[in-house]
């Protein structure tokens, strides 16, 4: 005698928001679907239910109260059916995320850390403002516009405050010493227009040599050339330059920029609004979009995902997973600036100050206990009613600055019934 099942797929992530609202997302193509029947979401339910290995059995007559759902569900495979012989069950191993040393288990965060060995290992990025630029009173609107985004994009800083800049305080050196036991390859050093006057290049070239890391320089177009020209009598190994540029440097509304290459610089153009491209010979830059406060068309346009986004990417299993535990987009990546202050990358929270004898160790323990960004999911904001909270991608820079949930194209096709 045949048995007929139905069958959940390993393929497919299942998240269910409420009783009356679940997502169904195929990780082999891409497809999903959003269910609001709750006779077919129990369906689900029972399928994940340890003691169903993923199968149930079934007749036609049971799924008259969602026969549209699962049919959706059979076209799109997140679900299957099968007939099998003398009523033999399939057994399905449906994944599952099993973190042994989750810091979300358990009442005592305390605890958690305590167990978690090499917790500097957790270290993975790290942004150093080595120094700022300095201005005059012309250049205010400039200043203005650019202290805007820095954080955002890890671009130099102004700033006339006199301060040693990383080399000549030592903060540097304390760095990369501590540095040699994360998970850190690349160090990524922002330097402005002071370094030039403040810092040997034999001794920055000396210093950058003795540790195994690349490294890569990040500046200001108008600084890039004299920087350069500036370490031009040094080696350094494995280094490269990330160039900046925005509407400041379009002389007489024109900047050549198919002239700028080099094979080892990269070079980002900072866009806030279409008018900072139009006509422009961009081929050889990286377009970045800066939020400027008020260019939120601009992001509608440009940035913000829609649903055909989501349907154009495919998420596998072990990215979902790493949406529902951490923010890739901070995760592992502190920023330190010249005074020594160390903030969690994203954030503006300090955890601690190198110049108080703050390690970055004790920075490191301190983020995976307080949760400023690195592990920010959506689910721990407005986002956590959205079925798409876990396929959508981290929360971005840009979210934490502004609250853009209110022009979220994704919500509102689901507000207006749209898919």
């Amino acid at each position: 005698m045949q048995a007929h099942w139905v069958i959940l797929p390993s393929s497919t992530f299942y998240d269910r928001v409420d009783e009356a609202c679940a997502i169904l997302y195929n990780t082999d193509n891409g497809l999903f679907m959003v269910s609001t029947n709750k006779s077919f979401i129990r369906l689900i339910d029972r399928l994940r239910e340890p003691k169903n290995m993923g199968s149930v059995a079934f007749d036609d007559k049971e799924i008259a109260d969602f026969s549209s759902d699962f049919s959706e569900a059979l076209n799109i495979c997140v679900l299957k059916t099968v007939r099998t012989e003398d009523n033999t069950k399939p057994l399905i191993l449906l994944p599952i995320l099993n973190l042994q040393r989750d810091l979300d288990k358990g009442k005592n965060i305390d605890d958690r850390l305590f167990i978690m060995e090499k917790k500097l290992r957790f270290l993975t990025g790290v942004n150093i403002w080595m120094s700022s630029s300095t201005y005059d009173n012309s250049d205010k609107k400039k200043v203005a516009y650019r202290n805007s985004y820095y954080k955002d994009v890890c671009s130099p800083v102004y700033d006339n405050q006199p301060l040693k800049d990383m080399v000549e305080s030592g903060l540097l050196i304390k760095i990369l010493d501590e540095l040699r036991l994360s998970g850190v390859a690349r160090v990524n050093l922002i330097i402005g227009s002071s370094f030039l006057a403040q810092t040997s290049p034999d001794k920055f070239a000396h210093i950058l040599n003795k540790y195994p890391f690349s490294f890569t320089i990040s500046c200001f177009y108008e600084d890039y050339a004299a920087i350069e020209s500036h370490l031009k009598g040094v080696v350094i190994n494995n280094l490269d330059y990330r160039v900046y540029l925005d509407k400041y440097n379009l002389y007489d509304g024109n900047v050549v920029f198919k002239e700028l290459y080099s094979d080892k610089a990269s070079f980002l153009y900072l866009v806030s609004d279409e008018s900072e491209v139009e006509n422009q010979e961009i081929e050889n830059l990286e377009l970045v979009p800066i939020w400027a406060t008020d260019n939120i068309d601009f992001f509608e346009r440009n940035v913000m995902l829609t649903i055909e986004d989501l349907q154009n990417t495919v998420l596998s299993h072990q990215k979902i997973f790493r949406n529902m535990k951490l923010n890739a987009n901070f995760f592992g990546v502190l920023d330190i600036d010249y005074s020594g202050k160390i903030s969690p990358h994203g954030s503006e929270s300090v955890l601690g100050n190198l110049k108080d004898g703050c390690t970055l160790l004790q920075a490191v323990c301190k983020e995976l206990k307080e949760n400023h960004t690195w592990r920010l999911t959506r689910n721990l904001t407005s986002c956590c009613s959205c079925p798409f909270k876990y396929i959508c991608p981290p929360i971005s820079v840009y979210e934490l600055k502004e609250n853009l949930t209110s022009v979220c194209k994704i919500r509102k096709s689901l507000e207006n019934g749209k898919k």
